[in-house]
């Protein structure tokens, strides 16, 4: 004998509110019905069901726009999803299938921000904490809250007039979008996930224990973009399993904006991310596909990653491209996309000019030549010059660390990836920034000797007088670099140990104040030398003195002629970069020249040097 039981409450919603439902994300939830219960009274104590019931709900209330209906039943002191799922639904009546008995209702959940946008609602959007434990989500529930995130970036951009506001409600969506996609991964077995979203694509694949293989590369597609990835190399660094989630989002170009409006986004928002995967190291680079949305054949293209508020090209090679796709090369994952850069391009006779328009004039082939020259400059002053102790040692050290410091960035490719743990990378780090930084001590120390010799020439005396010994220049000069290093490294010194090893901007940020000040020093040293050369010139017009010393104006005019050389070995072309420039003349002239610092120092002090 077997009695079923239901019963209806209609004052129990106040007592187990929907807000005692909790949910992986922050929503606004109303009751959409009453509470009902339902039980079995028997002698047996088996009271499992053979088959689902269904419990048909009338709607208590109209339904808010963008909301979805839920049906939950109570578990101790919260109403969960357990088993329970609508099947049928209209205006006034949803039907719900239940596997279980117990006590149950309709919900209906908005999100949380839709009508009430505020830094504080995103704030509550983006926990983190609440998703290093997240448990494993049925894929349904996943998507609903994926779906209300795209909801919520879509009412952010018809809303928000400011852009900071909508690029810091941008940067809470792809970190909520991306947590909640890792709740999809289960380490059980290998498998692969798919979800096709209206504003949103995800594919997740998981590998457990893979076995031997001749291609190691896992393969994720999107609409307008794939991802290649050595999963399984990742996975043996991970005791066997790994995973990997990759996002294509349809609406968020708009929000993630570019800072330099000669740049535009050709290419769908993606995102890649190693969800419950610990060690994120990997031995190959990450290529992204990307398919053009447009293309103009005149412009620059870059691949881009996104870094807290801004785009930034650091770590991101184009290595393929044609007319609709081009492939991109990353040595870390995150948040990228597509740019093209319309920069007129200079022509001299019909030849183009400009270093970003023509693939011959790459950047990297001319700071070849400059390696080569600065060799040539360091084997010169080794075997040719007859006295190197005191004149030449601010140019051998500048030579010397800038060939080092050209050399790493030539050879970061090959190496970069083998920089395993994070500690080693920090060490290559540390050595390439000495290297930047003392080469702007010994331009400062060149720029110092020059504006003496020149002082010593005005005066007609020998510049011997406030010469330094090699020995106290090299001391002054490393001990300088060594402390700038140290006090800039202090500001933030866990930004050396990272997995973007030296491609962090905030660490070029780090340097840019003592940067600027070597620069500026040099800048208003060189129009000092300029100033007191014409003032010994128009003395030299004296008769009588150049009757009692007539070599001067032979050697005035080649200390002329060398000071206005060294405008390009005392790095005063970096002040190019801070100038306003619409044509990006100066720009081009800056790339030239700092490719070429070792060039002019070989032809000033090396070719037309008469020892």
């Amino acid at each position: 004998l077997v009695s079923v039981a239901f019963m209806r409450f209609s004052n129990m919603s106040d007592i187990l509110k929907p807000t005692f439902s909790k949910t992986i994300i922050n929503t606004n939830k109303a009751m959409m019905s009453t509470v009902v219960s339902v039980s079995l009274h028997q002698t047996e104590a088996n009271t499992q069901l053979t088959k689902p019931f269904n419990l048909t709900f009338k709607h208590s209330d109209v339904l808010a726009p963008k909301s979805t209906r839920l049906c939950v039943s109570w578990k101790k002191t919260e109403w969960v999803e357990d088993d329970c799922a609508i099947i049928e639904t209209n205006i006034q009546y949803s039907v719900c299938s239940c596997n279980h008995l117990g006590t149950f209702a309709l919900i209906t959940e908005t999100g949380l921000c839709m009508n009430n946008l505020t830094d504080l609602c995103a704030d509550n959007l983006l926990k983190k904490d609440q998703y290093n434990t997240a448990p494993v989500l049925p894929q349904k529930v996943v998507e609903r809250y994926l779906n209300m995130t795209m909801d919520l970036m879509t009412y952010v951009r018809s809303t928000a007039t400011d852009q900071n506001n909508i690029t810091y409600y941008g940067n809470a969506v792809l970190n909520l979008t991306m947590n909640l996609v890792s709740t999809l991964v289960n380490k059980k077995d290998t498998n692969n996930i798919s979800l096709s979203l209206p504003n949103l694509e995800v594919c997740v694949s998981v590998v457990v224990n893979p076995g031997t293989s001749s291609n190691n590369t896992c393969q994720l597609v999107t609409t307008d973009a794939y991802i290649d990835i050595d999963l399984i190399g990742i996975s043996k660094n991970n005791k066997g399993s790994a995973a990997v989630a990759f996002m294509s989002y349809n609406n968020m170009t708009d929000n993630l904006k570019l800072s330099d409006t000669r740049k535009t986004i050709i290419s769908t928002v993606v995102s890649a991310t190693l969800p419950k995967t610990p060690n994120t190291w990997f031995t190959q680079p990450v290529n992204i596909t990307f398919k053009h949305k447009e293309l103009d054949t005149h412009g620059q293209i870059s691949c881009v990653h996104w870094v807290e508020n801004r785009w930034v090209d650091i770590g991101c090679t184009a290595i393929r491209l044609n007319t609709t796709h081009t492939m991109c090369s990353f040595d870390q994952l995150s948040v990228f996309a597509l740019v093209i850069e319309i920069l007129p391009c200079m022509t001299l006779f019909g030849v183009t000019v400009s270093l970003h328009c023509d693939s011959v004039l790459n950047l990297s082939i001319a700071q070849g030549f400059g390696v080569a020259f600065l060799t040539l400059c360091l084997l010169t002053f080794a075997f040719c010059c007859q006295t190197t102790n005191n004149k030449n040692t601010a140019l051998i050290n500048l030579c010397l660390n800038l060939l080092l410091f050209h050399l790493l960035d030539l050879l970061k490719p090959l190496f970069q990836l083998h920089l395993q743990p994070p500690e080693a990378c920090a060490v290559v780090t540390v050595v390439r920034w000495f290297f930047f930084i003392s080469t702007f001590v010994w331009m400062f120390i060149e720029t110092v000797q020059l504006f003496l010799l020149v002082k010593n020439v005005s005066q007609i005396r020998s510049n011997q007088q406030h010469a330094f010994s090699w020995k106290l220049l090299n001391i002054i000069g490393y001990v300088i670099s060594v402390g700038v290093l140290i006090v800039c490294s202090v500001f933030e010194p866990l930004k050396l140990v990272n997995e973007q090893c030296w491609d962090s901007q905030s660490t070029d940020i780090q340097f840019d104040i003592p940067i600027l000040c070597i620069v500026s020093s040099n800048m208003l040293l060189f129009i000092i030398i300029i100033i007191m050369m014409m003032i010994t010139m128009k003395r030299l017009r004296n008769e009588n003195l150049q009757r009692s010393n007539a070599n001067n104006p032979t050697v005035v005019m080649r200390v002329m002629f060398k000071s206005l050389a060294q405008f390009t070995i005392l790095g005063c072309y970096w002040i190019f970069p801070y100038i306003p420039s619409e044509d990006e003349v100066l720009y081009n002239i800056f790339l030239f020249l700092n490719s070429q610092q070792g060039t002019f120092i070989f032809i000033v002090h090396c070719l037309l040097n008469q020892e």
